[in-house]
């Protein structure tokens, strides 16, 4: 039942005509482009892929698919018929096994993903990130963020008395005094929904508005420069003066434009449309170094939580 000893470490010599799959998609990649092929893949991108799945034959021996395990609560049944599992979070998992477990329903190979979390985040020093923390834990077991996981990953969220468990030891992490508590914005809450630390989808930062209010601006004067081009085309043209692919006069133009004897209209119309194209590339450049100094810019409690240094796995 265990993996034996002397092979630890030891090499597979397989047949020249093996072919090699790596990763999720390139096992995905196999099965379709190889006629007959049984391969082993996670569930959720198995369905996402649109794969053809097989029945296993579980510990109550029935044979089940993935998709029906699932819709009868059969992978979350794992962990919850399991002899192993320990009591409180905080004891050793190193003997827990979710394969094989009990269970009508149960899907016989289940794997958990575990996030570890130092029991006291002092060891931030910044107390806002100490409580982000604890929100971006709490956001795993909340609806608005954990079904997008479900949906697009095929993963199952962790339900029942064990949810209930990890909730209540996210709460008793120890965290500084008078630290800050960070609330989400689901649906538009007046006033509250704009006060600090508070994480919303409905609302953008001042610098992403400023961003936003920029792209406009530059966009509405790249349109009025290329008016202005257009126009002093025509004026060089009118001028009888050459001009290249791009409208703009050529070198011996544009020396001979500024030493012949123009009429007074003329000059006027000239300098008036070089002064305008001018200012316009001015405005330009200083909107594209306003819209580089707001992108570099964070609003004043968008903490960035220093990933603690026991985390050695990411929850999906």
């Amino acid at each position: 039942d265990e993996w034996p000893a002397e092979l630890v470490g030891s090499t597979i010599e397989w047949p020249a005509d093996t072919v090699g799959c790596e990763g999720s998609g390139g096992m995905t990649d196999c099965i379709n482009d190889t006629p007959g092929t049984i391969g082993y893949i996670d569930s959720g991108h198995g369905h996402a892929e649109g794969l053809q799945e097989i029945e296993l034959l579980n510990a109550a021996e029935k044979y089940i698919s993935s998709k029906e395990a699932y819709e009868l609560g059969g992978i979350m049944a794992a962990a919850e018929n399991n002899p192993d599992f320990p009591s409180s979070l905080d004891a050793d998992f190193s003997d827990v096994n979710y394969l094989n477990q009990g269970g009508t329903n149960t899907w016989p190979i289940v794997a958990m993903t575990y996030i570890y979390v130092k029991k006291d985040l002092t060891f931030i020093t910044d107390p806002a990130a100490q409580t982000l923390v604890k929100a971006f834990l709490k956001a795993l077991y909340t609806d608005e963020y954990i079904t997008p996981c479900e949906e697009e990953f095929g993963f199952v969220r962790v339900g029942g008395a064990l949810r209930d468990t990890a909730l209540a030891e996210i709460d008793n992490l120890t965290v500084s005094s008078g630290a800050p508590e960070w609330t989400f914005e689901f649906n538009t809450e007046k006033r509250t929904g704009q006060g600090d630390y508070v994480i919303s989808a409905k609302r953008n930062s001042y610098s992403e508005v400023e961003q936003a209010y920029l792209v406009e601006a530059v966009a509405s004067l790249t349109a009025q420069v290329e008016s202005l081009k257009q126009t002093n085309t025509a004026l060089l043209k009118e001028l009888g003066k050459e001009v290249d692919e791009n409208g703009d006069p050529t070198a011996n133009a544009a020396f001979q434009f500024v030493n012949d004897e123009l009429t007074e209209d003329s000059q006027v119309k000239a300098a008036l449309a070089l002064s305008s194209i001018s200012f316009a590339f001015w405005i330009l450049a200083i909107l594209y170094l306003l819209y580089r100094t707001l992108a570099g810019t964070h609003s004043p409690h968008s903490n960035t939580a220093k990933a603690p240094e026991a985390v050695v796995e990411e929850m999906p």
